[in-house]
């Protein structure tokens, strides 16, 4: 008899488990096991699988709803103000096209053939694109972490 290690073990709608298996060469992997499997190991692990107490549900706090893939400028510098990380008068200053002084020194550290378009971008965006890499670097020369920004960008989305 195979000695297989499982977890996380959910019986799908089809009468199927989805679980995970440690494999001893890849760790553990996603398997769904089925007790009609043409391979013998699946029929093993559906049995073994079937013997353990199911997973619990997944926890929805912690799998928050997705970050926006882009925000208007207007949604971002509402934000941008509204979370002090920039002052209002940086921000009345951008609808004029005058750049704050963190964009412009985060520019700046681009290669040079890349400053322009940044800056253009950065001036005058129809939209702020998530995986901007300028988005990122914004970010952290001002201490942001990840989830800060995906989180300003769900709360922000929607103003």
């Amino acid at each position: 008899m195979m000695n297989i290690e499982i977890r996380n073990a959910v019986f799908t709608s089809d009468g199927r488990i989805d679980c995970e298996i440690n494999h001893p060469s890849f760790g553990w992997v996603p398997f769904t096991a089925d007790q009609n499997d043409v391979e013998e190991h699946g029929r093993i692990i559906f049995e073994a699988a079937s013997a353990i107490p199911p997973a619990p549900a997944p926890d929805t706090a912690s799998n928050p709803e997705p970050v926006p893939e882009a925000i208007s400028f207007a949604q971002l510098l509402i934000g941008l103000v509204s979370e002090q990380w920039i002052t209002e008068t940086a921000g009345e200053e951008w609808l004029q096209g005058i750049l704050p002084s963190a964009v412009l020194v985060t520019i700046n550290l681009l290669p040079r053939e890349q400053q322009f378009a940044a800056k253009a971008r950065a001036a005058r965006p129809s939209e702020i694109r998530r995986d901007d890499p300028l988005v990122g670097m914004m970010a952290a020369a001002q201490g942001k972490t990840v989830e800060e920004v995906d989180d300003f960008f769900r709360t922000y989305a929607s103003v």
